[in-house]
C-alpha cells in the first residue's frame, strides 16, 4: 500500500512539473531557472465584504488574494532558483495588504526560493489606500517601510543599493546580475500612473551594470513601467504605461541606448497588464522588454525561464482554473471604459447637436447625462465589446495565433456596428426628418458621436492590428543573453591565443575578441 501511495505521489508531482515545461533536472542542466509575475494587486480580504462594488474595475479585486495564493502555490511546487515580481504588489498600497504579500513571499524565501521585488505605482505613499467596509482611508506604506518590510525580498541581498532610493542590484545566480529599478514618480497627494528612470536612477543603473560586467556577469533588469513600445501607437495612446514620456525626464530613446550601452540585455516589466515581448535594436546592441500580465486579472499569467549562459528561454503558463471569470472580468472592464469614455464624449456630442433646430433635437433620444449615455451604450455595445476583449485577453504576443488580422478586423467591425446602433438610437426619429429636410449638419452630429467609439477603441482595442515586425512569439522565445568576455589572468590569455590576437600598447596586453578590444581584466576598451 505504501509503495502504491509513493508511486501515485511521484506521478502527481511529475505531472505538475510537466505543466510548467520545467523539470527539476533542468536545474542541473542549465545555469538557473526562475519565474516572473507582475501586478498581483492584492487586496487583503479583511478590507471588503460581499457588499463591495468593484464593477467598474477591470481587476478581479475580490479574488486577488486567492489568485496570488494560487500563484505562490505553483511557485512553491516548481521551486525555481528565484522569483521576480515587477511591481504593484497591492491594490492601492494598503499596509495590511503589503503585510499579506510579504508574509507569503517570506514563506518562499524560508523554503530556499529567493524572491526579488520592486514597487509599482500603486505601492508607495498611495493616498487611495481604502477600506471597502468602513468607506474610509487607511494607512499606506512609505518608501522606507517598503524596504524594511521586503528586506528578505531583495534588499538584504543587495550587492549595491542606490542611496536614498529603492533601486538595488543582486547576483541571483552564478554569472547573472539583476538590477531592480524604481521607475515610480514620487507622490503624496495622488497616485501617479506615469513614470520612468530619472537621471539619478539611470546614472546609478549604469554604474551598477559596469560593476556587474566587471564581475563577468550577464545583466538583466526589472522595473514596473515598460521600457520599449509594445504596439503601434503605444506612446500616443497609452503614454502613462511606457517609461520616460513625462516632461523633464530623460528621453526614452536615450534611456534605451544608455541601458544597451551599459550592457543591460533584458528588462522585465509590468504595469500594462499584458503579456508582450518586444525589443529595440540600435547600432550598439539590443534590449528586450518582457512585459508580464497581471496576476489579478484574467488569465493570471506566470512566466518560467531558464538560462544556460547564452540563451534565455521563456515559457508562459496561466491559472486556467479561473477561466470562468473571464466573462465577468471583461464585462466589468467594458462597463468601466464606457463610463469613462462617455464622460469625455457627452459634452462633445451635446455641443455638436445643439446646432440643430429645436424641432429636430426634440425628435432625438439624447441622454440626459453622461451616466445615462453610458447606460444606453452598455445596452447596445456590452456584448460585442466583451467579445472583443475576450479575443485579446491572452495578450499581444499571442495575437499572431488568433487567426491573422482579418479576425481582429471582424472584431473591430462588430464593435463599430454596435456603436452605429447606438448612434441610430440617439438620432431616433430625427434621422429621417434631417434627411428629408436636407440637413447636412447630421454629419457633424454623427462625427461627434463617433468620438466615443474612437476613445473606447483606443483604450481597449489598441492592439487589434498590431503590425510591429519585432513581435516575439511566446512559447518559442529564445532570447540571447550572454556573459561578457572577461579574462582575469595571464594564464587565461595564454589559453585563448589560438583564437584571439594580442597587441601591445604601452606595455599593456590587449585582447581582440569578436572585433572588440579588452584589457586583461576584461574591461572593454
Amino acid at each position: 500500500m505504501n509503495q502504491l501511495f509513493r508511486t501515485l505521489l511521484c506521478l502527481l508531482l511529475v505531472s505538475f512539473a510537466a505543466s510548467f515545461n520545467i523539470s527539476h533536472a533542468s536545474a542541473q542542466e542549465n545555469n538557473c531557472r526562475f519565474m516572473v509575475i507582475s501586478d498581483p494587486h492584492v487586496l487583503d480580504t479583511t478590507l471588503f465584504d460581499s457588499t463591495a462594488d468593484f464593477s467598474s474595475d477591470p481587476k478581479l479585486n475580490e479574488h486577488s488574494a486567492e489568485l496570488f495564493d494560487s500563484i505562490v502555490a505553483r511557485i512553491r511546487v516548481a521551486h525555481p532558483d528565484f522569483v521576480l515580481i515587477a511591481g504593484d504588489l497591492t491594490k492601492d498600497g494598503e499596509s495590511v495588504s503589503h503585510h499579506y504579500v510579504s508574509t507569503a513571499l517570506n514563506g518562499l524565501v524560508t523554503e530556499g526560493i529567493k524572491v526579488y521585488v520592486i514597487p509599482g505605482n500603486h505601492d508607495i505613499n498611495n493616498p487611495s489606500a481604502y477600506s471597502y467596509k468602513s468607506s474610509a482611508s487607511i494607512p499606506n506604506l512609505s518608501a522606507d517601510s517598503f524596504a524594511i518590510l521586503y528586506n528578505n525580498c531583495g534588499y538584504a541581498d543587495a550587492v549595491m543599493q542606490m542611496a536614498g532610493g529603492l533601486s538595488y542590484m543582486v547576483y541571483p545566480a552564478d554569472g547573472l546580475a539583476l538590477i531592480c529599478l524604481d521607475s515610480n514618480q514620487p507622490n503624496t497627494t495622488s497616485r501617479a500612473s506615469a513614470g520612468g528612470l530619472t537621471e539619478d536612477v539611470l546614472t546609478w543603473a549604469e554604474q551598477a551594470a559596469a560593476t556587474a560586467k566587471q564581475d563577468g556577469r550577464a545583466v538583466i533588469g526589472m522595473m514596473h513601467h515598460n521600457i520599449v513600445e509594445h504596439f503601434d501607437g503605444h506612446k500616443r495612446f497609452a503614454k502613462n504605461y511606457i517609461a520616460n514620456l513625462t516632461d523633464g525626464m530623460p528621453e526614452l530613446d536615450d534611456v534605451q541606448q544608455r541601458l544597451i550601452n551599459a550592457g543591460v540585455q533584458v528588462m522585465f516589466t509590468g504595469h500594462f497588464h499584458i503579456n508582450s515581448i518586444q525589443h529595440v535594436t540600435t547600432s550598439t546592441g539590443e534590449l528586450f522588454d518582457i512585459s508580464t500580465g497581471a496576476t489579478c486579472s484574467f488569465n493570471s499569467p506566470l512566466r518560467s525561464l531558464t538560462w544556460d549562459e547564452t540563451v534565455l528561454t521563456v515559457t508562459t503558463d496561466t491559472l486556467s482554473l479561473y477561466y470562468d471569470l473571464k466573462q465577468e472580468r471583461n464585462k466589468n472592464t467594458t462597463r468601466g471604459a464606457i463610463r469613462l469614455a462617455a464622460a469625455k464624449a457627452y459634452p462633445i456630442l451635446t455641443d455638436s447637436i445643439s446646432m440643430f433646430p429645436q424641432a429636430i433635437i426634440d425628435k432625438m433620444n439624447l441622454p440626459s447625462s453622461a451616466s445615462q449615455m453610458a447606460t444606453d451604450i452598455t445596452q447596445y455595445c456590452l456584448e460585442p465589446y466583451t467579445v472583443a476583449l475576450n479575443s485579446l485577453a491572452l495578450g499581444d504576443e499571442n495575437l499572431h495565433t488568433q487567426g491573422t488580422p482579418f479576425y481582429h478586423l471582424s472584431v473591430y467591425t462588430a464593435c463599430l456596428s454596435a456603436f452605429n446602433s447606438y448612434v441610430d438610437y440617439v438620432l431616433g426619429d430625427a434621422k429621417s426628418a434631417v434627411f428629408t429636410q436636407g440637413w447636412v449638419r447630421l454629419n457633424t452630429a454623427v462625427s461627434a458621436a463617433r468620438t466615443l467609439v474612437e476613445m473606447y477603441l483606443r483604450s481597449v482595442l489598441w492592439n487589434y492590428v498590431d503590425s510591429q515586425s519585432n513581435v516575439v512569439a511566446d512559447n518559442e522565445n529564445q532570447i540571447p543573453l550572454t556573459k561578457p568576455a572577461i579574462y582575469t589572468s595571464t594564464k587565461d590569455i595564454d589559453n585563448t591565443l589560438n583564437n584571439k590576437k594580442t597587441l601591445t600598447s604601452d606595455g599593456e596586453i590587449i585582447i581582440i575578441h569578436n572585433n572588440s578590444k579588452y584589457n586583461t581584466l576584461g574591461v572593454k576598451l
